[in-house]
């Protein structure tokens, strides 16, 4: 893959052979629950909703192998009787479901003696959750008039939306950013570990100026700062 192909490419499978093996297990994960994020809201049961933010947790180191694989175990206990909406989307409250079950999934992979996902099942769930906002286009309604050129585009549109997420997560690897020792004053550690705890995304550009004001002067780091995203938990 060359850079222009990264900055450029608008379907995330295409970056499944260039990844595996050359990002961290906790970065995949956490791209895996940024796709799914925005039909969260189609987890009609607790169970559902907790796998989604405990496989965020883990990721982060937040909670144990124990807290995950209990989730996992739970979520599980969901699909055989997924509590339905109260709008014509049960169809996809169980599509939905199982996507929850999936993320809390731990893999048989094992890295420096820690369980992690698999890089395969990551983008086998964003391609399944690309089919689901392209059901989304034709209103979610299982009894809507079905349209092949709605479902296609709505795919096309949620392959690119992944694509910025997961650049915004890798970052550019053809560009990589050293971070000066420096420039991690105490307000800039302070501001970054809160936008980052409470995914308060829209401080970044306060951040770029704190982090400015303490001599960075890396515009790669400081344009990502101030730009318009989406910036997602590993950015």
């Amino acid at each position: 893959m060359t850079e222009t192909e990264w900055l450029t490419n608008a379907d995330s499978n295409q970056f499944e052979d260039f990844l595996r093996g050359t990002v961290s297990y906790r970065k995949l994960r956490l791209f895996a629950v940024a796709c799914f994020r925005p039909f969260s809201h189609l987890c009609t049961d607790v169970r559902s909703q907790n796998a989604l933010r405990t496989s965020e947790e883990y990721a982060d180191g937040m909670v144990e192998l124990y807290a995950l694989i209990s989730a996992h175990l739970y979520a599980t206990d969901v699909l055989d009787n997924v509590p339905a909406p109260a709008s014509d989307t049960y169809h996809y409250a169980v599509d939905a479901a199982y996507f929850a079950v999936q993320l809390a999934r731990p893999s048989l992979l094992f890295r420096d003696g820690e369980v992690d996902i698999d890089p395969i099942d990551v983008f086998r769930l964003t391609d399944g959750i690309s089919y689901l906002s392209g059901h989304a286009k034709n209103n979610f309604g299982i009894d809507a008039t079905f349209d092949k050129a709605v479902l296609q585009k709505g795919i096309a549109i949620e392959k690119e939306r992944q694509c910025r997420l997961l650049r915004d997560i890798f970052c550019n690897p053809f560009r990589p950013v050293a971070i000066e020792p420096e420039w991690s004053t105490s307000t800039v550690v302070s501001l970054a570990e809160g936008i980052y705890a409470e995914k308060a995304f829209d401080r970044l550009p306060i951040l770029a100026d704190a982090l400015q004001d303490a001599g960075c002067d890396n515009e790669n780091i400081l344009s990502h700062c101030r730009g318009e995203g989406p910036h997602v938990r590993g950015c």
